[in-house]
């Protein structure tokens, strides 16, 4: 007992689980059509720049970067790097998911240097959440209105979960940020849309739980025939509470 009693610990501490469901059917697994659909936007998009509200509307999330570049590639490249590394979780430094959150940031930081992004000392994903709410760019999503949410989920969004089969609807934003609140967050890398355009499910690139490397999971879905239990868009049976575009729209620095 004594044997397993720390990493308990700095799990809850971390406040980085990661659910135990199972694949679903219609899974949003890449393709090779996914991946060629991504390299042909991995360049700077013709026109203006882009605002934060156009994070909304976009069918990515687009930054100015010496010119407008969409990130549907460079967050399936970096996933993808990421991923090869093959990082258990919380064995080497920063592999929890808040560390593997902080590592898919270095890399962005080299191709996007002149934005602000959350230093080190946010260390769990509560934390994380607060740094994008302060930054004015966390969006709540509670059970009444996450159906209508879900045009925000799109590559380049990051996903914030509540603990497994919490029902933390009643929390007021600021309590996300405290314990019993965000529990765990990763980065869209791609969705899967019905012939109307609605999002059906995603991938969500993100440090998992002890014994799992950190990967893309495709089991996030708008409604689960298998799991009806499952809330709308979720980790398995953690609750989609919050999304932020992963950099903000607007150059943070000189």
């Amino acid at each position: 007992m004594l044997t397993f009693l720390p990493l308990f610990l700095l799990m809850g501490m971390l406040a980085c689980s990661s659910s135990t469901s199972t694949k679903q059917e219609g899974d949003t697994t890449l393709t090779e059509a996914d991946t060629a659909h991504a390299e042909a936007q991995d360049t700077l998009v013709q026109g203006a720049e882009m605002t934060t509200a156009d994070w909304e509307t976009a069918d990515s999330i687009v930054m100015n970067c010496g010119g407008a570049l969409n990130l549907a590639k460079p967050v399936n490249v970096i996933a993808a790097n990421i991923s090869r590394d093959s990082l258990q979780y919380d064995v080497e430094p920063f592999s929890d998911c808040s560390g593997i959150f902080h590592r898919f940031l270095d890399s962005l930081s080299l191709r996007c240097p002149d934005f602000a992004y959350p230093d080190k000392k946010y260390r769990d994903s509560r934390a994380l959440g607060k740094w994008y709410h302060e930054q004015g760019h966390f969006v709540r999503v509670n059970m009444d209105n996450v159906l209508d949410m879900s045009h925000l989920i799109k590559p380049g969004a990051v996903m914030f979960y509540g603990p497994r089969n919490g029902k933390i609807d009643t929390l007021g934003i600021e309590a996300l940020f405290a314990p019993g609140g965000i529990n765990h967050l990763g980065v869209i890398v791609a969705v899967a849309k019905n012939d109307q355009g609605v999002v059906t499910g995603y991938s969500l690139f993100h440090g998992r739980r002890p014994g799992k490397l950190a990967s893309t999971t495709n089991y996030h879905k708008r409604s689960y025939r298998n799991r009806p239990e499952y809330p709308p868009y979720g980790n398995g049976s953690e609750q989609w509470v919050g999304v932020a575009p992963v950099i903000a729209n607007e150059k943070m620095k000189e």
